[in-house]
């Protein structure tokens, strides 16, 4: 956000944050902004600069073994000098479900929220979008379920967010498109066994690009793939 950085960090008890007005050149102190319950743990934490002199941040809370509960976001409207308290941005709706992976962003439509929620007692990950206006009241969507999305991406333009995320073997790579305030999926390629990871960028003029990494017994394989509509169509 032009000069100001902000940087931030789970230590202790507390969410904390130091803001540089120079590109980093120079950090204020600490800053604690949230503070973490009692029988909790932080689980995952994500921040994204919106408008000028606005930051968003994400926390998770995790009450188990295995991930975060409630994923919770804040914000700062004056470039990291004060923060909001913190509101629920996604609750996983039970004791037994978790949020594995979480990612922050923003563009001309709001703030927007990616996770990737396990339940305990099935084999099915679900990919979630939240979705703010104001960083106080939150909607989500559920995307897509799948036994095993691989380590997914978000990316955003100034009019769309893309979500990609690799099912192993099972189904397609998947990328989901929100656009005008609409979701749209689209399946891009045949997915691998032992996918480990995808990419998701654009450069901010319609041509978006997904990378993914397959490890296997033959070595690690890398692919590439181009859309050059906004995501809406992708080559082979």
């Amino acid at each position: 956000d032009d000069d100001t950085l902000v940087v931030a960090c789970m230590i202790g008890t507390n969410v904390a944050v130091r803001t540089s007005p120079d590109r980093g050149e120079t950090f204020s102190a600490l800053m604690p902004v949230a503070e973490l319950p009692e029988a909790a743990s932080f689980s995952g934490l994500s921040v994204a600069a919106g408008r000028q002199g606005e930051f968003g941040l994400v926390y998770g809370i995790a009450t188990n073994c295995c991930g975060a509960q409630q994923l919770f976001f804040l914000h700062t409207t004056d470039s990291g000098a004060t923060w909001s308290a913190p509101v629920v941005a996604l609750d996983s709706g039970d004791s037994y479900a978790y949020f594995s992976w979480q990612e922050l962003g923003h563009n001309d439509e709001g703030w927007f929220l990616a996770a990737r929620s396990v339940w305990s007692s099935s084999s099915t990950l679900f990919m979630n979008c939240a979705r703010s206006t104001n960083g106080a009241a939150w909607t989500n969507t559920v995307l897509g379920g799948n036994r095993a999305w691989s380590e997914p991406d978000m990316s955003l333009s100034s009019n769309t967010v893309g979500i990609a995320a690799d099912p192993y073997f099972d189904s397609y790579i998947r990328v989901w498109s929100h656009q005008g305030g609409a979701w749209s999926t689209q399946q891009v390629a045949r997915a691998l066994e032992s996918g480990r990871t995808v990419r998701l960028g654009n450069d901010g003029h319609g041509s978006w690009f997904v990378f993914r990494q397959v490890d296997n017994n033959a070595g690690s394989l890398w692919s590439t793939f181009l859309s050059r509509d906004n995501g809406q169509t992708w080559t082979t």
